[in-house]
């Protein structure tokens, strides 16, 4: 899937930004982003400990949003190319934002050439978003080395970039096939 950029912070270095995806074994989320631009204009963190942290939105950084079919509250997941990485739990539209409890913290690994940037996250989802169809949001903060931002997301809705907005929610994924 092709992630569009926010029309109010155009880049003019990313030329695409696709992601793939799959679930496997009914409770993992494996996401591959791949961000076609010179590699030497991307502001990429530096490696860290692999760890939760917050505020990893404030630089280069993929992200999916995740909802239980008929639910009001949903999951985000973040994933820095530090290997740090942060996921929390909302009731509603930016409402009661918790720490989403992780058991098993996410695998993050990065693949660079001098034209791309990729970077792969697999998730283990836990035993209430596990096994059920959900609606998914896909989105990247791409920082540029002069400290360009730009906002990508399957769908924006009118006004400022906002991945929680319920339209960004574009993707239905089924309930993983049971053997």
């Amino acid at each position: 899937m092709h992630l569009v950029c926010h029309p109010a912070t155009l880049s003019s270095l990313v030329e695409s930004i696709e992601v793939m995806f799959a679930r496997t074994d009914g409770d993992r989320l494996w996401l591959r982003y791949y961000v076609e631009m010179p590699l030497d204009s991307l502001a990429v963190p530096h490696e860290a400990e692999p760890a939760r942290t917050d505020g990893l939105w404030k630089t280069t950084c993929f992200e999916a949003f995740l909802r239980l079919t008929g639910s009001k509250s949903y999951v985000e997941l973040n994933a820095s190319p530090s290997s740090q990485w942060a996921a929390y739990r909302f009731d509603d539209y930016r409402v009661g934002m918790t720490e989403l409890p992780v058991e098993t913290p996410p695998e993050i690994g990065l693949d660079m050439s001098e034209s791309h940037f990729a970077l792969e996250v697999d998730y283990v989802l836990s035993a209430e978003w596990a096994g059920q169809p959900l609606a998914l949001g896909l989105s990247a903060v791409i920082e540029e080395t002069d400290g360009t931002k730009s906002y990508w997301a399957l769908v924006h809705p009118p006004g400022a970039p906002d991945f929680h907005h319920g339209d960004c929610f574009a993707h239905k994924l089924a309930a993983p096939d049971h053997p």
